[in-house]
């Protein structure tokens, strides 16, 4: 198992900052927070769905996968099919390659921000009718619906089924960050760099959701999880994942991680100003959901927060 991500996550984040100092930044700082940054400017990766075959693809899959494609519009997936005989790009073979010549056709989906080492969501023959409900669940709406009222992050904690370790986390999490929540005081907004986009509520705001594995209902969100690292699958006890944005997973927490210190370091990170605003160059993985993030931030209207060095107009009399 590597080094939990959260050692990486900070390592990466000093890198940024010793980058930014002398000069050598991939973009200037800005004062919106970085949870706040994410939610109005940061896509979700798609991710792959490929279906490996040879020859002509049958009429039947074809139409599976087109109704799979129609029906998920809104989902962060992008659906490619492969003739293994035709010409492959390097990654597609490789990626081929790993799959040990299985039957044909065979359909292997992953988020390819991951690690190759991380699990793959799905590996297998093509099952449409199982991928479908994988797509969305109860949690993701749930975390949906927090992250566009307002929400800094949603702390999603992925029980292992004992009952005393998951109680032992989820009073961990009520209990810091209810503290965190009232100790951490966002940047002051600037006329400088980007401004914010949207009129939902800028907070300091952090909640939890409890995410059983074994809960049928939940099948595909355990599956994304669990495959956001590489040996997550094989922790045994409870996991966090601060999950903020759009729906991007900053890093995982568990075991000897999982503690007030690197709950502050976590939550810290994502109140503060956004050093770095290219998305691929900051930390985390996307999560795989079914949500109309356009139209739910053209909901929320444009934002009428004023940052104080700017003059308020004056009213007419």
């Amino acid at each position: 198992m590597k080094p939990n991500s959260l050692r990486r996550l900070f390592a990466l984040v000093a890198a940024l900052a010793l980058l930014l100092s002398v000069g050598v930044g991939i973009a200037y700082a800005c004062s919106i927070p970085v949870f706040r940054y994410a939610l109005e400017r940061w896509e979700l990766t798609h991710y792959d769905v490929v279906v490996f075959h040879r020859g002509p693809l049958p009429d039947g899959l074809r139409k599976q996968l087109d109704k799979l494609d129609a029906g998920t519009t809104r989902a962060n997936l992008k659906i490619e099919t492969i003739d293994v005989d035709g010409k492959m790009s390097a990654k597609r073979a490789a990626w081929w390659k790993k799959q040990g010549d299985p039957q044909l056709p065979w359909m292997a989906i992953r988020n390819p921000d991951t690690e190759d080492q991380a699990p793959v969501f799905y590996a297998g023959a093509p099952n449409i009718e199982k991928i479908r409900p994988w797509l969305d669940s109860p949690s993701r709406r749930a975390v949906i619906h927090r992250l566009i009222k307002g929400d800094s992050a949603v702390f999603v904690l992925l029980e292992c089924g004992d009952t005393e370790k998951d109680s032992k986390a989820a009073e961990i999490l009520d209990t810091e960050l209810q503290k965190l929540g009232k100790a951490i005081k966002l940047p002051e907004l600037s006329t400088e760099g980007p401004q914010l986009k949207t009129d939902i509520p800028l907070k300091v705001a952090f909640s939890t959701i409890r995410v059983k594995r074994d809960d049928v209902k939940e099948e595909g969100m355990v599956r994304v999880l669990l495959g956001t690292e590489e040996g997550l699958d094989q922790v045994k006890g409870p996991i966090v994942f601060p999950v903020f944005g759009r729906g991007r997973a900053l890093c995982s927490l568990y075991e000897k991680d999982l503690n007030k210190t690197q709950l502050a370091n976590v939550t810290k990170f994502l109140c503060g100003e956004c050093s770095c605003q290219v998305k691929e160059l900051n930390p985390g993985v996307d999560l795989l959901l079914t949500a109309d993030w356009p139209a739910l931030l053209e909901a929320a209207g444009p934002s009428r927060l004023i940052p104080k060095d700017i003059p308020a107009p004056k009213r007419k009399k």
